[in-house]
């Protein structure tokens, strides 16, 4: 019987076309992911259809395999109930258990067929024409089946038992769809919050589909193995297999000990209290029938409308159901604010109200696709019930009946905000921040447009179109769900890069900074929502004129828009809207693109290869450096612009006459005058395209002289999302690198591609290292931080608005207070390298000395949390300088919050700058929190000490002293502070991360003796190399022969590998060889 049922099963699912469909769905999808997955590894050596590709593809499954499963599975088992026909099949001669389990293995064996359509994908990606032959190797079959059949097949296994045993529980089809997508998202948790994750297997283990395990696990293969590799299981993967394969079966089992044919076809009923009426002796009498008044007046239909909204409102939210799945999304939300707040390197955060409302993105992926699918059954309702023919004869136009389904939809939208709104409350005051509640921020993010609340409508507004456009319920769900994903994913992936093109998307949502609020995204966002708002009025509209009322088949006609059932007010609403939604968009062009605010990756990579191929000749022509720098600064935050008078005092180095001054800027730098020597001087030419010009300017042997300039920089527009946030000209917090307003002199190698992918795509020659060999006496003679620039001294006079605080290099000299404005001047205590930050905010300061050293620590007034152990960490770090490393080398410093937009933490002389999120918030009752910030501020102070000691060369290595000595330094100052096992914990983050992003190497990676920049490898193997070395010599020796060597280099530029040779030599013999391993060698 059941093999009858399966055939029987197979057959009439294999001769529609709807599973072709579906089939060649997959096979795109198969394609598509695969190109999503070689973009994502960028280095040269990995193949397109590169075994790693393969293996995340069978892991995730792709969103397309979820939709049809959903579809698929619920129906195989639910179609005898949704087309009445139960009655007569259940009365047949057949086991219900039989029954049971044979729908079950014909839905599963259905999920399989279909889903190998990802399989069949993946073999003709190289034939698909989306890669040159290049990019592909030999078909690495065995992997290809071994990922099938591992990951795709029980994945497929548990989506189905899951989906069959729930319907089996609730008997609705929309209960179904719901258990599949609750899965999903706890894919999506896991795999979105992963990064963060205090305990990584958690996040492992709670993922239904093993894909965050995989990911690890290819990820941290090398290049060449992420072609051939297989994948290799753990004790997690088989608990994690047993977790959810034995869960799902335990379900089903339960499930199927409880399905029956009387059960199922059975909805349940409550009892209902009879009423009984009190017989009365009959009478008779005269009645005068009231007379009937027909009112077809607008104000009656408004009042009807409403009715019905109301009606329909609370038809969906009074099910048990609903009230499950609203409960269950509250404790979800919850639980996400309360355990899992993760938002910086090692710990949770303060319940600020920016980290509750977060959530609301890794989580609204499945809040829309709720929303999208509840709006799809009640918008078919009557259709389903079969009440059509009487709702559809009613005398009210149509936009009566079908609009009120929408605002009802649109009040479930409502309410599911305002619960999350309740959970980050209620989570705030749980965890102790009552007083960091804000109604303002939590309506703004959850009842707003970045997606909040009318996020939701503008995607309902979509479902709304389609159920008019299709008149078919399932095709709804497909047209509209897949729509959703397609748009979701393709932005994720990078295969769309502009937001005008994806509907409901607004700029910014992610990127909240709490001491910079929206910045720019604030601006942008509003405009994009009223792109979207107006074509959503427009598929509303839309949406009423195609609904199909009754049988009268006028799509045609409906066409033409000749019909009644949308009036002429209707119909200029949506030409208006049209217009205005073109004209928004040309808006937004205008000023996203057209200004400079915007370019996609492809056309940046275009822009740099064009760039170097025109001027790298300039590379070889003898310039001057840049020898000192006085600046007159000011700061307009609000209108987004600085304006600036600098005397650059240059000098020419070289043996030979230097006949251009060549100069590179940067974007919406204007100059209002040039001059040489007091002498005005005009561009021989400028390129404004390229940002390059050449002055017209003479300099001798040893020549020194003064550029002095007048400019100013304004960003004029607004960008989107996928482009930096502008922040060196944001509205509080900015925080700005000389070179974004100084020009760079000569030509500007940091534009240069340096992936071999890109370089050879765009016609340029590959490249064996990111910087040159130490071997090259021209980079050794330059600096790593500026190779134009020699170290630079000088003044700077910085002014901003009357509210904020302006920071800059060196010691403050003075501030004072003119014409409403602040101004400081500060004056560098020694000439330093040229990596100088101007900084300005709303800042509040807290004032201490440590070690003989003036400390500030700038802040926002609310981040107020850890300043007791920033001070004791400064004051540990200091200690550890000037006792160990022979004394601090500034007088004062300042640590400043930024917002998060750019890199963790900067250094440059008398100031530190970290991000709000390294440690500013962060919650602190742990240890690993405390030993991290400690770890943070100790290699910045330990970082301004060697700046300030070693002339770092501008060739290989020039990292690990830059970053990896000082952060292997740091580490012994955790140590004393909080012991080994707070080293540890450090320690394991970096050979994670190191571990994970290696095989991502663009080009090849490099022994730590020639490490070029790459930033997996100095910040995380460098360091844990180092801390090797300090424990084999004993820091003591270590520090001294650090000091020797700086006494050795005689004021010369340094390079890496001499230290390490001299610290090699200083090895026992025993460890010699292992230490080479580790530095020399690519292990």
């Amino acid at each position: 019987m059941i093999a009858k049922i399966i055939r029987f099963e197979l057959w009439g699912r294999f001769k529609q076309p709807m599973t072709l469909l579906f089939f060649l769905m997959l096979v795109f999808q198969g394609i598509w992911y695969t190109q999503g997955s070689y973009e994502y590894y960028v280095n040269d050596a990995t193949l397109m259809n590169g075994a790693a590709l393969f293996y995340k593809n069978f892991a995730g499954g792709g969103m397309l395999l979820v939709i049809i499963i959903a579809l698929i599975t619920g129906t195989v088992l639910y179609k005898d109930i949704q087309y009445q026909t139960a009655g007569f099949i259940y009365a047949t001669p057949i086991k219900e258990k039989q029954f049971f389990l044979g729908r079950l293995l014909s839905a599963y064996f259905i999920n399989v067929i279909i889903g190998f359509g990802i399989l069949i994908g993946m073999a003709l990606t190289p034939y698909s024409g989306i890669g040159s032959p290049d990019k592909f190797g030999p078909m690495p079959w065995g992997q290809m089946f071994h990922g099938f059949f591992t990951l795709t097949v029980p994945n497929l296994l548990i989506l189905t038992m899951v989906c069959f045993s729930v319907i089996v529980y609730f008997r609705r089809m929309a209960a179904g769809y719901l258990s599949i997508f609750l899965l999903v998202m706890l894919f999506l948790v896991s795999e979105s919050t992963k990064d963060n994750a205090a305990n990584l297997t958690t996040y492992l283990l709670i993922d239904p589909f093993a894909y965050v395990y995989t990911s690890f696990q290819m990820d941290a293969l090398p290049a060449d193995q992420k072609n051939t590799g297989f994948l290799i299981f753990n004790s997690i993967f088989y608990l994690n297999r047993l977790i959810w394969v034995g869960g799902s079966l335990f379900f089903f089992f339960m499930a199927y000990r409880k399905f029956s044919f009387k059960l199922f076809i059975n909805a349940s009923r409550k009892s209902k209290k009879r009423i009984t009426e009190k017989l009365k002796p009959s009478t008779f009498g005269k009645v005068t029938v009231p007379s009937v008044l027909l009112n077809f007046s607008l104000s009656e239909f408004i009042r009807k409308f409403w009715r019905l909204a109301v009606l329909e409102f609370k038809n969906v939210v009074r099910p048990v159901n609903f009230k499950i799945i609203l409960s269950i999304l509250a404790l979800m939300f919850f639980l996400q604010n309360v355990m899992w707040n993760a938002t910086y390197y090692l710990g949770p955060s303060q319940p600020l109200t920016s980290t509750m409302t977060f959530v609301r993105l890794p989580m609204g992926f499945f809040i829309m696709m709720l929303l999208m699918i509840w709006a799809g059954e009640l918008f078919f309702k009557d259709r389903i019930s079969n009440i059509w023919q009487i709702t559809d004869s009613l005398p009210v136009p149509v936009w009566v009946t079908t609009l009120s389904k929408y605002v009802a939809i649109s009040g479930v939208a409502l309410i599911t905000a305002l619960v999350v709104i309740l959970c980050g409350i209620l989570a705030q005051i749980l965890m102790g921040g009552w007083q960091e509640i804000d109604l303002f921020q939590y309506a703004d993010d959850l009842l707003g447009y970045k997606w909040g609340c009318l996020t939701y409508l503008q995607n309902i507004a979509l479902v709304f179109f389609l159920a008019g456009l299709t008149g078919n319920r399932f095709l709804t769900h497909i047209l509209g769900v897949g729509y959703y994903f397609f748009n979701i994913i393709s932005f994720d992936q990078g295969i769309i890069e502009e937001l005008r093109f994806g509907y409901a998307l607004t700029p910014g949502s992610e990127d909240f900074s709490d001491v910079n609020g929206y910045g720019i995204w604030a601006i942008a966002s509003w405009w994009y929502f009223l792109l979207w708002s107006t074509l959503a009025i427009v598929f509303v509209i839309l949406g009423i004129h195609f609904w199909k009322r009754g049988n009268a088949l006028n799509f045609t006609r409906k066409l033409t828009f000749q019909t009644s059932q949308l009036n002429l007010a209707g119909k200029g609403l949506v030409v208006l809207c049209l217009v205005a939604f073109f004209f928004l968009q040309s808006f937004i062009v205008r000023e996203v693109n057209d200004k400079g605010n915007f370019e996609t990756e492809t056309q940046e990579a275009i822009d740099n290869a064009n760039y170097e191929k025109k001027y790298k000749w300039i590379e070889n022509k003898p310039q001057p450096k840049l020898t000192g720098l006085n600046l007159s600064l000011d700061l307009f935050p609000e209108d987004r612009k600085a304006s600036y008078h600098a005397t650059m005092r240059i000098s020419n180095p070289h043996l030979v006459t230097v006949d251009t001054l060549y100069l590179n800027y940067d974007d919406f730098v204007e100059f209002k005058e040039i001059k040489w020597n007091e002498t005005k001087v005009k561009a021989a030419w400028k390129d404004d395209e390229f940002n390059q010009m050449a002055l017209p300017i003479q300099m001798d042997a040893s020549e020194t002289g003064s550029l002095t300039l007048a400019a100013s920089k304004q960003y004029v527009g607004f960008t989107q999302s996928g482009e930096a946030a502008q922040p060196d000209l944001t509205f509080n917090g900015l925080f700005m690198n000389s070179r974004h307003i100084i020009p760079n002199i000569g030509y500007c190698a940091e534009r240069e591609l340096d992936q071999n992918r890109d370089r050879e795509e765009y016609g340029l020659e590959k490249i064996i290292s990111r910087m040159a060999s130490a071997d090259d006496s021209v980079s050794l003679n330059e600096d790593f931080f500026a190779k134009y620039a020699d170290w630079t001294g000088g003044e700077i006079t910085l002014s901003t608005t009357a509210d904020q605080r302006a920071i800059a290099p060196g010691k403050l000299i003075k501030s004072w207070k003119e014409e409403n404005r602040n101004y400081s001047q500060f004056k560098l205590e020694h000439p330093s390298p040229y990596k100088w930050y101007f900084a300005s905010g709303k800042y509040e300061s807290h004032d201490f000395e440590a070690d003989n050293v003036q400390v500030s620590l700038l802040y926002k007034p609310e981040h107020n949390y850890n300043l007791a152990l920033y001070e004791n960490a400064i004051e540990q770090s200091l200690s550890f300088i000037n006792e160990k490393l022979g004394g601090y080398p500034f007088s004062e410093v300042r640590v400043i919050e930024i917002p998060f937009y750019q890199e963790d933490r900067y250094i440059y002389p008398n100031g530190i700058a970290i991000s709000e999120k390294e440690g500013w918030y962060a919650d602190t009752t742990g240890i690993a929190e405390r030993a991290y910030m400690t770890f943070t501020v100790a290699s910045q102070l330990i970082g301004q000490w060697i700046y300030q000691n070693v002339k770092i060369g501008n060739v290989q290595g020039a990292d690990m002293l830059k970053i990896a000595l000082p952060e292997a330094l740091a580490l012994q100052v955790v140590k004393l502070t909080y012991g080994d096992e707070a080293v540890a914990v450090i320690l394991e983050k970096k050979q994670s991360f190191y571990n994970k992003e290696r095989g991502n190497e663009p080009n090849q990676e490099s022994p730590l003796i020639y490490a070029d920049g790459a930033e997996y490898l100095e910040g995380s193997k460098g360091v844990i190399a180092l801390n090797k070395l300090v424990e084999t010599i004993r820091l003591e020796s270590f520090i001294l022969t650090l000091k020797n060597w700086i006494n050795d280099q005689d004021d010369s530029y340094s390079y890496f590998k001499s230290l390490y040779e001299q610290m090699h030599s200083n090895l026992k013999s025993g460890d010699k060889e292992l230490i080479s391993r580790i530095f020399e060698e690519v292990i």
